[in-house]
């Protein structure tokens, strides 16, 4: 087994090895992302909910009622290549 890997199997302690300090940056990372990727996928998961409340409050057909959730995936869909490239 190489040198480098050997000291990753062997734990000695958290003031000791210094990957166990980055172990917590890491796990907030993790979590940051499940907060982004729900914040971003579950609107668009809730927009059936939503869709139906403003149905019955507002009292309008359903091309008026779909109008603002269509917007925002347009807007969201054409964007898309625009974060990716910058």
């Amino acid at each position: 087994m190489n040198l480098y890997f050997r000291h990753l199997l062997v734990f000695s302690g958290p003031l000791e090895c210094g990957m166990c300090l980055k172990r917590f940056q890491r796990w907030g990372i993790a979590l940051t992302c499940c907060y982004i990727n729900f914040v971003y996928f579950g609107i668009a998961r809730s927009s059936s909910l939503l869709y139906l409340a403003t149905l019955t409050q507002y009292n309008v057909d359903r091309t008026l009622a779909s109008f603002p959730f269509i917007l925002c995936y347009t807007v969201r869909n054409l964007l898309g290549p625009l974060i990716g490239f910058f």
